[in-house]
């Protein structure tokens, strides 16, 4: 099990690292749509890659929780390098765009929120809270978005460092979860 954990806090650690830096980028210097859309695709296609990997392990157990990790692992593979090598459809879709990746996001997290009760975690409630978050944030954004195209990239940007932070937090009570067993 610590071993397991090990090279999971190591994939998780890197998605951490590039969620914050593309985060902080896209809040200090919203640039030009294509430029930040291959940017936004690069991230989902490297984080896709690392889950995917990851859970595609042979010595790894099968469950519902990798099932599900693997499929959103693909699906932002695929999404990634659509937006990488063509960003141009995807510009005009941004808000539907951005609302879908953190809907993935929030999914991903209930299903950790989920994986974490069914170890017994006592806080479990917190993974579940904040991948709620990201599900009324999404479609908030889904149905009212905003104004401006640089609003929304600086709260791209914003979204990712949430994503990361939410996500070590996951990763803290995941690893605390082995003591428990």
């Amino acid at each position: 099990m610590l071993k397991m954990l090990i090279t999971m806090s190591k994939n998780i650690l890197l998605n951490v690292v590039i969620m914050i830096g593309a985060g902080i980028v896209l809040i200090a210097v919203p640039q030009s749509p294509n430029v930040l859309f291959r940017a936004l695709g690069f991230i989902a296609a490297a984080g896709g890659i690392v889950q995917s990997v990851h859970n595609l392990n042979p010595s790894k157990k099968i469950t519902a929780d990798t099932t599900m990790d693997t499929a959103t692992g693909f699906v932002m593979i695929v999404l990634g390098f659509m937006i990488l090598f063509k960003p141009e459809p995807f510009t005009g879709i941004t808000e539907s765009l951005i609302s879908i990746i953190i809907m993935i996001f929030g999914m991903y997290m209930l299903s950790q929120s989920i994986t974490l009760k069914r170890y017994g975690y006592p806080r479990w409630w917190l993974a579940l809270l904040l991948a709620c978050f990201n599900v009324i944030i999404a479609i908030g954004m889904y149905v009212r978005p905003l104004a401006t195209a640089m609003e929304m990239i600086r709260l791209m940007g914003v979204m990712l460092i949430y994503n990361a932070v939410a996500t070590v937090i996951i990763m803290f009570a995941v690893g605390s979860t082995s003591d428990v067993k």
